[in-house]
């Protein structure tokens, strides 16, 4: 791509389409920010410029979170000549992984050993990390062990358990077969299945389960005397799971398995769905030649899903002050989650506004009841609203009606305040699942008028109400010089492309309204232009339906 591009012999009414592909490269903000990127024409002799505004959204701060996977041997074997399993001591880790965006402080882990299993002398049930770990850091905590002698082969099963900040549990199990190998010839086999986690949680960054997909595996030990051939293992996991593309369900070995010896088979899944109690299990089948069917059964708890909505009060809303103004609290929902129950809660600095009521009567939940306010802090005003009609479009969620309080020192024409509207999060509530990001806004406030009509010097340009659903009155001023020149008042879309054209042809000086009515266009942000002579007035309004 080439910053400059030139469009050559654009002939009259003709329109050229001037492209540039971008590439978003890196953003350090910690809040919502906004971007400009900004388009400059030459051509004619004259100079014009538009631009576009990008809102970069941090990504939301995560709660302190982890993941635990354990691991030891599959198998130790019994020598009879020194009556003890060999290999001794040998390892059951915990292996800590800080999945959130906050440090991990006060690690501990503590074993539960099976009661085949012992700890090499030394050794504690309850271990420190001894460390804190940084977001995407990972360590362990070992364990050094020893089979129990027992009379026949034997699967122990031990169980962790690792907590952090004094609050977060995780638990996993680990199994070991203590191998004791037949005397005889016979056919004998042991199956054991596990996964790398035992807990799918929600991701509130990707608004999906972490981690998905993940492993899951089957443990095959030939407890016998011979070899086991045609040995197929089958996986049959619930409704809520689908296996990762390409994986089979049925996978069979390709050699016998000798005696003694454990092989480990293993699916990649992915979650698709929660169950209503948060548990799911995936059950194996291994059959084999010599000995009849094994089946096994591993459990998972899945978090419900974070479904993201997303909340933005527009930049441009303007006022004067002793004046009442409606300003739209957009949602956008891309992935259709299905709204119920809301709780959201907005802040503007008492001392210029007053945030008076909430309605409901834009796009999304005109259908719900009045909605149950109140103040819990100074300046913030709480919203409930529930229904049993379920709302999924995107649109205006509801209305703020804030009343701009006059300003000492401020009332005169050119008497201009900007109050920040900001989202408070810590009053929000959705139902289970679901969260929101969002992005503040702010409303615009002067004395008498945002655009004062006062002189005749200069091209005016204002409308009124702004936001607007969906008339406004467009008001102009033409000065004495400009009396009889060709004009056009249009206006267009964010992109530039020309929407209506309200005025057009010679114009007459002195100030004058035009209704501009919406109906049919999107909700967005429009431009409204006036040229006249050699010159040109670009102004913005908000269609909030």
């Amino acid at each position: 791509e080439t910053q400059v591009k030139v469009v050559r012999n654009l002939q009259p009414s003709a329109v050229e389409r001037v492209q540039w592909r971008l590439t978003f490269v890196r953003d350090t903000a910690s809040v919502y920010s906004d971007r400009m990127i900004t388009v400059e024409m030459i051509g004619a002799g004259s100079f014009q410029q538009c631009s576009q505004t990008i809102v970069v959204a941090p990504p939301p701060v995560l709660p302190s979170d982890f993941v635990l996977t354990c691991s030891t041997r599959d198998t130790i074997v019994y020598k009879q000549q020194t009556s003890q399993y060999d290999p001794a001591p040998f390892i059951i880790k915990a292996e800590i992984r800080n999945t959130g965006s906050t440090q991990l402080t006060g690690i501990r882990g503590t074993i539960a050993p099976a009661a085949e299993i012992a700890l090499e002398p030394g050794e504690t049930l309850t271990k420190s990390l001894g460390v804190n770990l940084d977001p995407g850091q990972t360590a362990a905590i070992s364990w050094n062990c020893r089979g129990i002698p027992q009379s026949a082969t034997t699967t122990a099963r031990s169980q962790i358990s690792v907590e952090a900040d004094g609050s977060l549990l995780r638990q996993c199990q680990v199994e070991t077969v203590l191998y004791h190998p037949p005397s005889n010839d016979s056919a004998d086999a042991r199956t054991g299945c596990f996964a790398t986690v035992d807990s799918i949680r929600c991701n509130s960054s990707s608004g999906g389960w972490d981690p998905n997909p993940f492993t899951v595996s089957l443990r095959i030990t030939n407890t016998g005397g011979v070899s086991l051939t045609q040995v197929t293992a089958l996986i049959l996991p619930d409704s809520y799971f689908a296996l990762d593309a390409g994986e089979p369900s049925s996978k069979m070995l390709t050699e016998p398995l000798q005696p003694g010896n454990s092989v480990v088979v293993s699916w990649v899944l992915k979650v698709i769905a929660a169950p209503a109690d948060g548990t799911a299990g995936v059950s194996f089948e291994t059959s084999f030649r010599e000995i009849a069917t094994q089946f096994c059964v591993t459990e998972f708890y899945i978090e419900r899903a974070c479904q993201i909505i997303q909340l933005s009060i527009p930049d441009d809303n303007v006022g004067v002050m002793g004046e009442t103004v409606k300003v739209p609290v957009i949602l956008n929902n891309p992935h259709n989650v299905t709204l119920r129950d809301l709780t959201i809660a907005v802040h503007a600095d008492p001392q210029l506004v007053r945030l008076n009521d909430v309605t409901l009567d834009g796009t999304v939940l005109q259908d719900w009841p009045e909605p149950v306010i109140d103040e819990p802090a100074s300046g913030v005003l709480r919203v409930h609203a529930s229904s049993d009609q379920f709302a999924t479009a995107s649109g205006t969620l509801m209305y703020l009606h804030c009343t701009l309080l006059p300003q000492s020192g401020h009332d005169g024409n050119f008497g201009v305040l900007v109050v920040p509207l900001t989202f408070m999060h810590e009053y929000h509530a959705f139902q289970e699942g679901v969260m929101a990001i969002t992005k503040d806004g702010r409303i615009i406030m002067s004395g008498v008028c945002v655009e004062p009509l006062v002189s005749d010097e200069y091209i005016q340009l204002n409308n009124r109400p702004n936001p607007f659903n969906p008339v406004t009155t467009i008001r102009y001023h033409v000065p004495q010089d400009l009396d009889g020149r060709h004009g056009v008042l249009e206006v267009m879309d964010a992109h530039g492309r020309v929407v209506r054209t309200l005025v057009e042809g010679r114009l007459k000086s002195g100030t004058h309204d035009i209704v501009f009515d919406g109906n049919g266009l999107a909700t967005g942000m429009y431009l409204y232009r006036l040229r006249a002579g050699n010159r040109m007035v670009t102004r913005k309004m908000m269609l909030s339906k």
